[in-house]
């Protein structure tokens, strides 16, 4: 499944404009960040923030440089 989340983002991100190296490793640290921060919340953490797929998609532009 965590490699088809990584390849999955990896194609977006490829598609965008970035070389298959550099969007893999963007995939790879955006893929372990949702991850990290949907652990993060299931064990009862408060985020204080919209939602985790507002969050996904701030992880997204932070790895396109939008952010």
């Amino acid at each position: 499944m965590t490699e088809r989340r990584v390849s999955y983002i990896a194609g977006i991100l490829t598609e965008l404009g970035l070389d298959e190296d550099e969007a893999r490793r963007r995939a790879i640290a955006v893929t372990a960040s949702v991850v990290g921060y949907q652990q993060l919340v299931a064990t009862g953490w408060d985020p204080r923030v919209d939602s985790t797929d507002r969050m996904a998609v701030s992880l997204l532009e932070m790895a396109l440089g939008r952010a």
